[in-house]
């Protein structure tokens, strides 16, 4: 952002430079090690891009219904964006901070004072802040619920990295909701995912339970692509599933068998499977565990048409589970859900 800016400003030719940020699961299409950022790294991206310099953000959110992130993080930034947007329209001010990775804002509404400040460092780090006309006025600080006392011109806070702080001399109640409540709404959403004794469960990506699939709709560079949201607690339609990674779907239509395996990180006690088809798609297929070197059957179904089967068998113990499907209702097998009991 800091490069556009010095780039464009000894050019004829000006640009107004905004900011998108990456409203998405890069893991949904084809990366490793990824996963949808936190509503906090949103904030601090967006605003850290405004005190470098740009004049604008974008949002290009996809799976939005998929992502509490998404669909209560991104409602609560664009309020925050839109209070502070008339404040960002006013005279630039003037001020120093320490240490040097603290990227700073200042500017001027009035006779109010506005703070925005970024640590944009790996480390956390505690900055001093200095600021003309201060004069030991107290600062609130936005979406934080908390205030500092200047002492005279200055002032001290601490910082996690890349955390984003912005204050206010203004007494103005901003009416929005902190960072916490937002976090924590967005927490209560993940944590229902969660059912108690579901083994196949993992929050993200990597977690260690391991999804593989005879084929995949939605490979997009990795085979097993989007597969492991299967076993994220998440119960999605394919209308909703535009690029066929939050569902499965094997891409072989009316060819069989199709199977789909869930690999525990360990061996488990277990006794129960739960199966969610999409739009009923599963019609002839086995629950198979992977016992002593081989595959056995623990369960089978024929001529199912539901979109919840659930298979209650003897105990076992296994770190693998499979779906072996024969026949389906249309002529692919679609699957939204699976839990391990």
């Amino acid at each position: 952002m800091e490069s556009s800016v010095k780039f464009f400003k000894s050019r004829k030719h000006k640009q107004t430079i905004a900011f998108l940020h990456q409203g998405f699961n890069y893991g949904d299409h084809g990366d490793v090690n990824s996963r949808i950022p936190s509503y906090e790294e949103f904030r601090n991206q967006n605003f850290l891009a405004i005190i470098c310099g740009s004049k604008g953000t974008v949002q290009y959110n996809r799976s939005v219904k998929h992502y509490p992130e998404l669909y209560i993080g991104m409602p609560a930034l664009t309020k925050e964006l839109m209070y502070v947007s008339e404040v960002l329209l006013a005279n630039d001010g003037k001020g120093v901070a320490s240490p040097t990775g603290i990227k700073l804002l200042v500017k001027e509404d009035g006779n109010d004072i506005w703070v925005f400040a970024c640590n944009a460092s790996q480390i956390g780090t505690k900055a001093k802040f200095t600021i003309p006309r201060l004069n030991g006025r107290k600062l609130q600080v936005i979406s934080e619920e908390r205030s500092i006392v200047s002492q005279e011109d200055s002032f001290d806070d601490e910082f996690e990295n890349y955390q984003v702080h912005i204050y206010t001399t203004s007494n103005k109640k901003s009416g929005l909701k902190t960072i916490e409540i937002i976090c924590n709404e967005i927490a209560q959403v993940n944590q229902k995912r969660h059912k108690s004794g579901n083994l196949a469960f993992q929050m993200f990506e990597g977690s260690g339970v391991k999804v593989t699939a005879s084929s995949n709709m939605g490979k997009n560079r990795r085979d097993d692509n989007g597969l492991w949201h299967i076993v994220d607690g998440i119960f999605d339609e394919a209308e909703d599933d535009h690029y066929n990674t939050l569902t499965w779907s094997d891409a072989t239509p009316n060819e069989y068998p199709d199977w789909i395996e869930i690999r525990l990180p360990s061996v488990k006690k277990i006794s129960k499977v739960i199966v969610y088809p999409v739009k009923e798609s599963l019609k002839d297929y086995e629950v198979q565990a992977y016992i002593s070197g081989k595959w056995q059957s623990v369960d089978k179904v024929f001529n199912e048409k539901a979109r919840v089967i659930t298979h209650e068998f003897l105990p076992i113990r296994t770190d693998r589970i499979r779906l072996w499907i024969t026949g389906t209702n249309g002529p692919t097998a679609q699957i939204t859900e699976v839990e391990i009991y």
